[in-house]
């Protein structure tokens, strides 16, 4: 566990989210172009998966290796990629 949090700690959950957000702004760009704008959210079912799969594997690693430096990569993978790839809006692409 992290006894404490250091500033490099939040510019890694921050670079994290922002290149999350990227991929998922990719992921739906590649998925409209692919298949052309349905009804169905497709893309973000897609990273709705990914992300939930990439948090299960990653709190298990975490939990059996139980180290600060594993501590370190769920929270930089965790709390920031995969929550910048599930939690992106959906309008992403407006911004890009």
């Amino acid at each position: 566990m992290l006894s404490e949090l250091s500033s490099l700690h939040l510019v890694g959950v921050a670079l994290g989210a922002g290149l999350g957000a990227v991929c998922r702004a990719a992921v739906d760009r590649g998925v409209v172009a692919r298949f052309g704008p349905t009804r169905l959210p497709w893309a973000t079912l897609a990273v709705n998966v990914l992300g939930s799969l990439l948090l299960g594997i990653g709190l298990g690693w975490s939990v059996a290796v139980a180290t600060e430096g594993a501590a370190t990569i769920e929270l930089i993978l965790g709390i920031g990629f995969a929550g910048g790839l599930m939690v992106a809006n959906d309008r992403a692409g407006l911004f890009f």
